[in-house]
């Protein structure tokens, strides 16, 4: 009988004619991307086992060990960790049996966007430490830019490739966008990030909050139709207010409509005329009536629009 450790070749004493098990986990370089039929299909250099093959069009197919319902492909030049199945006839090379890709092996996440340069500068026969990676991912508690910087051992976190990130803790969801400055992720955006928060506190309390520069707030049975699944082109032409010629509506501060609404009915109510045909006295209510009309542009949120 055979058995397997880690990185190490081991030989069952309970079999009189054992078999050895070479290492089958390794750390690769991702050199092209198949994918052909949807299904996470990758060629993977690994050194010291592919060190026969010459060109990257002939290295095995690697096939994604995690689930489909989660779409994450590496890039050209990242690390990622091969699980090799067994093939009697050659321990080596296209032999070897099946293999299965997880990754990528993020090996700094403040250049999360281009982390596959790295290895794509890393020649063929130099291996991947993943010890260094480790001292490369502290913690910067100062800048909390990354969910790492911050997560709970409960939370659940999803890191997009630029300036994204999703955290789900027990009972709140974060949606972050531009979290750092443009092009420079080793700087804190404190500026304008777009985010939301879901949060559910208790069985009375619960909350949604959405920031940003502006909000657009679409229906698809308000006034002003658009097409029911909207692309970023789409979203410019409605933030320039020239879709279709149709234009969308901001929102109204309601306080201060509603003390708008009172001044103008007081003043309806309560004032008086010298003479008919007159124009009204002015007292304390026509005279904040008018001071009013001079600032109604102020009740409109014009960085909140509907439709």
């Amino acid at each position: 009988m055979s058995e397997l450790v880690y990185g190490k070749e081991f030989i069952s004493n309970r079999n009189p004619n054992p078999i050895p098990i070479i290492k089958n986990v390794h750390f690769g370089v991702v050199r092209q991307i198949v994918d052909e039929r949807n299904d996470g299909s990758i060629r993977v250099y690994i050194d010291q086992v592919d060190d026969s093959i010459k060109s990257d069009d002939n290295l095995p197919i690697c096939y994604p060990l995690m689930s489909r319902i989660i779409h994450a492909m590496p890039k050209v030049g990242e690390i990622v960790l091969i699980i090799m199945g067994i093939s009697l006839e050659n321990f080596k090379g296209q032999k070897r049996g099946n293999r299965y890709w997880i990754g990528p092996i993020i090996e700094n996440y403040e250049d999360i966007k281009d982390n596959n340069k790295a290895g794509s500068a890393r020649p063929r026969n130099q291996s991947f430490d993943p010890i260094n990676v480790g001292s490369i991912n502290n913690k910067n508690l100062e800048q909390d830019i990354y969910p790492i910087d911050n997560l709970n051992k409960d939370d659940i976190a999803i890191i997009g490739r630029d300036n994204t990130d999703i955290t789900q803790s027990p009972n709140k969801i974060t949606l972050r966008a531009g979290k750092h400055k443009k092009n420079n992720p080793r700087e804190k955006n404190d500026k304008n990030p777009s985010y939301s928060v879901l949060e559910f506190i208790d069985d009375n309390n619960s909350y949604g909050l959405t920031v940003g520069d502006e909000i657009y707030l679409i229906s698809h049975k308000g006034r002003t139709k658009f097409k029911k699944v909207l692309t970023s082109d789409d979203l410019n032409e409605i933030k320039q207010n020239n879709k279709n010629g149709l234009q969308l509506q901001s929102m109204l501060y309601g306080e201060l409509t509603v003390e708008y609404l009172k001044i103008l009915t007081q003043a309806f109510l309560t004032h008086t005329h010298s003479h008919p045909q007159k124009e009204p006295i002015k007292k304390e209510y026509v005279v904040a009536l008018e001071t009013k009309l001079n600032q109604i542009q102020d009740l409109l949120a014009k960085n909140i629009k509907i439709n």
